[in-house]
């Protein structure tokens, strides 16, 4: 993994779809640190996310149960206008379970589910 890391660091121009592919090795291979580390630089860096982005993020707000930051993203999806994606609700709602919040949070997410029930099956 430090391998992968190290030729990252050398590509001439890393693109979001680079930086993602880091991001979600990092996060399989259980080094959920080094990938929350590198979403931070991407915002730094100012990467603009995609779908695959926002999905990889809410994951790790989920993995390290920190619900303000899965909140934040969820910010970022509904200023984009991106948060009834089912790909990305489907995100949302296993961020909200995993950080303990199955109420209002969730409740919101389906009520503004479209019909796709694969979506709102819990």
């Amino acid at each position: 993994m430090e391998k992968a890391l190290e030729l990252s660091g050398r590509l001439p121009s890393k693109d979001v779809v680079s930086w993602n592919t880091v991001v979600s090795g990092l996060m399989r291979n259980v080094y959920e640190r080094s990938a929350l580390e590198l979403v931070y630089e991407m915002v730094e860096n100012g990467v603009p996310f995609e779908d695959v982005t926002f999905s990889i993020s809410l994951g790790l707000a989920a993995s390290f149960s920190v619900l303000e930051l899965g909140r934040q993203i969820h910010g970022c999806l509904v200023s984009f206008g991106i948060e009834n994606d089912a790909f990305l609700r489907t995100s949302l709602l296993d961020m909200y379970c995993k950080c303990g919040r199955l109420g209002e949070d969730i409740t919101d997410i389906q009520k503004n589910a479209s019909q796709n029930k694969a979506q709102v099956c819990m």
